[in-house]
């Protein structure tokens, strides 16, 4: 029997969703770990630290690899770097591969020859979906338009599987099976410290010519969307202080959206800016309520039964489409408060989007999703 699997991260925050399942398959399989771009231990980024920790407090040290640093967003899917992952998986996949498993699925970030050594020595390739993204955007996030580089694809929901077959595309090669990472949310005591702001792009110029889907136009935090949000108002009703939680973007600097975020907040809001935590799940857990955007991070609170709105404006929708609790800027979001709105949704919601997210067992679900497609039923038992 094939006794190895090999994971290839490209990007932290993606790997971070699904690694804990990996670690699980332990108990059946030698698991490698191959880091590149920005999730190479060799490139210096504070948001990788975390992602960093738990894969050497995981898996075997001699079972971790890592190409060369990076020194920008762009450089993670140049040819280089690309080229970087291929020689490294050409020495890592043997006829003992029973499986590859790519941390996202974009086309730009894998080459077809790694497919094609991968399936040389009888292996069997997953790709993992980028996370919440706009519908539109599928074809390309999904990796359709171009050669075929895995033979699966692990989605969110039975949500994505249906756009999948929408966009006329096989839905038999997607896997549902929510975010293995959150299933460890339940352990995390709810304490209800501070309202949770967590934005998308705080400079102009970082959301370019942007266009998110489902709404009229695209909106960085500016003074006016913070106007429109009612920080203070909220402020004065729950008593809490606000904590901003900001994106950490390789392309972005965060000294100088922390300065910008500073000049655009009213004088007499309480809050605290923050952008690396050791733990998303102790952060999230310790919130009254969260204001975000499509993020896939959003689904945390939602898991937990925490008042959260999902604003149209300042993120991708996607899957959140079909939660309730999605609204414009302009719009007001009492109704979030409601003691029953968040209990009926969150099972409405997830169980739509999000597999093994309302009872927690994602983990499970990926790990045997991947087993029924490599292993022997009694793997499986």
């Amino acid at each position: 029997m094939k006794d190895e699997i090999l994971f290839i991260s490209t990007i932290h925050r993606m790997s971070e969703r699904v690694i804990p399942a990996l670690s699980m398959m332990q108990k059946n399989f030698n698991v490698k770990i191959l880091n590149s771009g920005q999730s190479s231990f060799n490139t210096s980024f504070e948001a990788n630290i975390r992602y960093k920790k738990y894969v050497e407090s995981n898996f075997k040290k001699k079972y971790i690899f890592n190409t060369p640093k990076i020194s920008h967003k762009g450089e993670g899917r140049s040819s280089k770097n690309i080229n970087y992952i291929l020689q490294a998986a050409m020495g890592l996949i043997n006829n003992r591969t029973a499986a590859v498993i790519l941390d996202d699925s974009r086309y730009q970030a894998f080459p077809v020859e790694l497919y094609n050594i991968a399936k040389g020595a009888g292996a069997t390739v997953f790709a993992n979906s980028h996370g919440n993204m706009p519908t539109n955007n599928m074809p390309d996030y999904y990796g359709f338009k171009g050669r075929k580089f895995y033979d699966y694809i692990f989605v969110l929901g039975d949500c994505e599987r249906d756009h999948i077959r929408d966009f006329g595309f096989n839905k038999n090669l997607a896997l549902p099976a929510g975010i293995p990472e959150n299933d460890t949310l339940p352990l995390f005591d709810k304490l209800d410290d501070y309202i949770l702001v967590i934005p998308n792009f705080i400079l102009k110029r970082e959301l370019g010519g942007y266009k998110f889907d489902k709404c009229k136009s695209s909106l960085h935090l500016s003074s006016k969307v913070v106007e429109k949000m009612n920080l203070l108002n909220l402020q004065q009703k729950l008593g809490k202080r606000v904590v901003f939680k900001l994106k950490h973007r390789m392309s972005s600097p965060i000294d100088e959206e922390v300065s910008v975020l500073n000049e655009i907040l009213p004088k007499d809001l309480k809050y605290e800016i923050i952008h690396h935590v050791d733990c998303e799940q102790s952060l999230i857990a310790g919130a009254s309520c969260v204001l975000s955007y499509g993020s896939t991070m959003s689904f945390k609170p939602i898991q937990l039964g925490i008042p959260t709105v999902v604003y149209r404006e300042l993120g991708n929708v996607g899957n959140f489409i079909e939660y309730k609790g999605l609204i414009s800027i302009d719009d007001s979001y009492e109704f979030i408060f409601n003691s029953e709105f968040m209990e009926k949704e969150k099972y409405r919601f997830l169980t739509k989007t999000l597999k093994g997210g309302y009872d927690f067992s994602s983990c499970e679900i990926y790990t045997k999703s991947l087993y029924r497609k490599i292993t022997r039923e009694d793997l499986i038992k």
